[in-house]
């Protein structure tokens, strides 16, 4: 299964870090201490909590859409 996207990577991931949160922001140091970002685990279907870890990558995954927004590994 091909994890590109009619999205490019790279200019999806400059409008995350720009507009959304920095590279190194991590969720687990947010002030709200109660965010989570919800994505699918592909190969099993598994709906995944991401509660800690980089919160771009987490925002990445969850809005990931196969064959639209590319996949992230996380």
């Amino acid at each position: 299964m091909s994890l590109n996207g009619f999205v490019n990577r790279d200019k999806l991931h400059r409008f995350l870090n720009d507009y959304v949160a920095p590279e190194d922001n991590l969720i687990e140091e947010l002030k709200t201490h109660h965010y989570a970002a919800v994505a699918t685990e592909l190969e099993t279907g598994k709906e995944i909590w991401l509660t800690h870890g980089s919160l771009l990558k987490a925002v990445w995954a969850s809005i990931a859409l196969p064959g639209l927004f590319p996949a992230i590994r996380n």
